[in-house]
């Protein structure tokens, strides 16, 4: 199997699989008060303290979660009991963030969206004047690394603008974080999940900015996770996500030099087909190398050619994983270029595994699988 969707989930690293292992050693809950207890505590603190030491964070900063969409749920859910109810973001974010913003519609948010550049990039002048225009404080909410073009925000930027404004500011952060390093200081809230950095499913984690006042539950029912975040937590996952993290942030720079010589070598080969390039221009600073996502003209049928492609043992998507069980058209592609949804989409996404010799074979059997 040649497996192009490393942006949907990776595999388990070395590490996580023997932090996994030895977790499971320790299989009392983390809430009891016996020895068993104990153990399985200290374990889950010796890995927040081991995230907290690569985010340079604060230990008491991180809050485990099942993921990122739970955070963000988490989050908007905090913004309005708190009194924030002007959410402003924009029309390509994950569905994730989108879906969480729009589900306190019903009771009294607005959500305002601000520009984009062709390319899918913000535009942080527009962003500037929405926030200008609100009374009262917002909550902002933005991708880091967008997990369908790749564009890499200016976070530095956009949190200059929002402390500006006194705006609350939420980075999706489930694409960069383990690839990418930035003060997350710079904003009150960030989302990451650890199978985005070859750690298991099913865990994340939620950064709250110590300053952050009226904190709230999203899920009640226990004293967890500082009575935050009720449920016994994951605590098999967490030692394995933060062994994850500190295996990929070690290996960052190295990963990200192979995912440009990976993806020239993609778009060189790719020529011939003439795709048509989404986002913003491959390789450039503002792109992050790991995403290569392209519309065939000569294909209509986006779920056709996925499935053609799954046949002749190639996993790639047209997408977020969360959405690509539908064939609807990419929200993303369709705001942004509504004049190529008539056209077969992919999103081709690269991982640490990825090899120059799998791209050469990926781009032989697409050929094969468009209509001649």
């Amino acid at each position: 199997m040649i497996y192009l969707d490393y942006a949907s989930t990776t595999p388990l690293c070395t590490p996580a699989k023997e932090a996994i292992v030895q977790a499971m050693e320790n299989w009392g809950n983390p809430s009891s008060l016996h020895s068993l207890g104990r153990k399985a505590r200290a374990q889950m603190e010796l890995a927040r303290r081991q995230m907290a030491n690569v985010l340079n964070v604060l230990p008491a900063e991180l809050y485990f979660t099942s993921g990122a969409t739970e955070s963000a749920n988490w989050v908007f859910s905090m913004a309005y009991k708190a009194g924030v109810h002007t959410f402003v973001t924009s029309p390509i974010e994950h569905k994730a963030t989108l879906e969480a913003a729009a589900h306190w519609l019903h009771v009294g948010a607005s959500i305002r969206h601000f520009r984009l550049t062709p390319e899918g990039n913000y535009d942080l002048n527009h962003l500037d004047e929405v926030l200008s225009e609100i009374k009262g404080q917002a909550l902002v909410a933005l991708l880091w690394v967008h997990n369908e073009l790749g564009n890499i925000a200016l976070v530095g930027e956009v949190s200059n603008i929002c402390r500006k404004h006194k705006a609350l500011l939420f980075i999706d952060g489930v694409q960069a974080i383990g690839k990418y390093s930035t003060d997350l200081h710079q904003a009150d809230f960030v989302s990451g999940s650890a199978h985005k950095f070859y750690g298991p499913k099913g865990t994340g984690f939620l950064f709250i900015h110590k300053s952050v006042q009226n904190k709230s539950p999203l899920v009640a029912g226990g004293s967890q996770e500082r009575s935050l975040r009720g449920g016994t937590e994951a605590a098999v996952l967490i030692p394995a996500m933060a062994a994850a993290l500190e295996y990929t942030h070690c290996y960052a720079e190295e990963m990200l030099a192979r995912f440009v010589k990976l993806s020239s070598h993609l778009i060189e080969l790719l020529e011939p087909l003439q795709p048509i390039f989404n986002g913003p221009k491959p390789l450039s600073e503002a792109h992050y190398p790991g995403i290569v996502n392209i519309c065939l003209p000569q294909e209509s049928d986006t779920g056709r050619l996925l499935f053609a492609l799954d046949l002749e043992g190639v996993a790639v998507s047209a997408g977020s994983a969360c959405n690509s069980g539908s064939l609807k058209p990419s929200h993303v592609i369709s705001h942004l270029y509504p004049d190529r949804i008539s056209m077969a989409n992919l999103r081709i996404s690269l991982g640490i595994n990825t090899t120059e010799e799998e791209i050469s074979r990926f781009v032989q059997i697409l050929t094969a699988c468009l209509p001649h």
